[in-house]
């Protein structure tokens, strides 16, 4: 369970828009806060991933983006899959995961090359099978046209051969989800 401490229950933090400067001394400096969306079928044992087109997420990847400071996670979780599916799920259907701290080497913004450091809250969702057709993926996020692809574990491993290393955390993930039965050696 993920608990959130403030020293002044009262104090409701603002909405700002950093300008691009701002942005890259945020980037070069401190870690992004983001939250990311695992979509499951726990019938199946399966999860649903998508194809991402920007430099840090790009190739298999899940639904997922920036935190505002004002949002509780689960309500962040529900911006961010509402941002780049255009479909509305009540926050209370989302479960934490887990979280990671992800280093890039490169990033969207310039300058490129000085990468960044994000610390991701990863949830998860169970939709239905008609809600998953419903869900439009932002074109300019993601290959809209795959839509989300359906992995057991066999074919998510057979998946992450091609992928870089960071890409494992969506194995890591998807046993968080599903723990793998232990053998016990005789």
């Amino acid at each position: 369970m993920l608990q959130t401490y403030t020293n002044n229950p009262d104090f409701v933090p603002g909405d700002a828009f950093l300008s691009d400067e701002a942005m890259v001394e945020m980037y070069d400096g401190r870690p992004c806060a983001c939250v990311d969306v695992l979509v499951v079928n726990a019938q199946r044992n399966t999860v649903f991933l998508t194809t991402r087109k920007d430099i840090n997420g790009e190739g298999l990847w899940f639904i997922g983006g920036g935190i505002k400071r004002s949002q509780p996670l689960e309500v962040a979780a529900a911006k961010a899959v509402e941002r780049e599916t255009q479909q509305v799920f009540d926050p209370e259907r989302f479960t934490f995961l887990t979280v990671n701290r992800f280093v890039w080497d490169k990033r969207e913004e310039q300058p490129q090359a000085n990468g960044r450091v994000d610390i991701n809250f990863c949830f998860t969702i169970e939709l239905t099978d008609d809600e998953i057709a419903s869900l439009n993926l932002d074109d300019r996020e993601y290959q809209s046209e795959i839509g989300l692809r359906e992995f057991n574990r066999e074919q998510l491993e057979t998946a992450l051969r091609s992928e870089n290393d960071v890409k494992q955390a969506l194995l890591n993930y998807y046993d968080l989800v599903f723990p793998q039965p232990t053998t016990s050696a005789s």
